[in-house]
């Protein structure tokens, strides 16, 4: 349980950062590195919405003109599937 916690503790701070400082400021191989760890802590869903943040975050790399419209569907979607996680661990 304690590693869950650790994980979704970054995933907080990693949700944090992508809202203070803007979706360029997390180096792609971050999403790639979350989505690894919540695959290994069974947190599928969360992977998946990393996985869809970090393609949206390499596209961008090349592009002037990126439509953030997905990345934003998936940060929104993992927020509130913490936010359901965590109100579940605390029923524990």
């Amino acid at each position: 349980m304690t590693e869950i916690a650790r994980v979704m503790n970054e995933l907080e701070q990693l949700l944090d950062e992508l809202l203070l400082t803007g979706f360029a400021a997390v180096p792609p191989s971050f999403f790639a590195e979350m989505e690894r760890e919540c695959r290994r802590h069974g947190l599928a869903y969360a992977a998946e919405q990393l996985r869809i943040l970090g393609e949206e975050r390499e596209q961008s790399r090349f592009s002037y003109e990126t439509e953030y419209g997905r990345a934003a569907a998936a940060f929104c979607r993992l927020q509130q599937y913490m936010e359901l996680v965590q109100k579940e661990m605390l029923s524990l």
